[in-house]
């Protein structure tokens, strides 16, 4: 097994949603034990109906840089 770090999105069945960074071995560990695996979507499901899974992606997050800086802001 490698380091490798897939991008995996979990939702419960409660309505928890995380994006998290996991290796193959964590993902295995974590999502897919024999006793209780997790669904694992074949696409990006509907958040608010989604049910309980796993999306596994395999690239990395990008963050762009922002072109002006807020440094004063307010609510309402």
């Amino acid at each position: 097994m490698s380091n490798k770090k897939f991008i995996v999105f979990y939702a419960s069945e409660d309505g928890e949603h995380k994006f998290d960074e996991k290796t193959e071995e964590e993902i295995k560990k974590e999502y897919l034990s024999e006793e209780y695996p997790t669904p694992v979507f074949d696409k990006l499901p509907d958040i608010e109906f989604c049910g309980r899974g796993i999306l596994i992606i395999d690239g990395k997050i990008v963050v762009p840089i922002p072109k002006k800086v807020v440094k004063d802001w307010s609510i309402g």
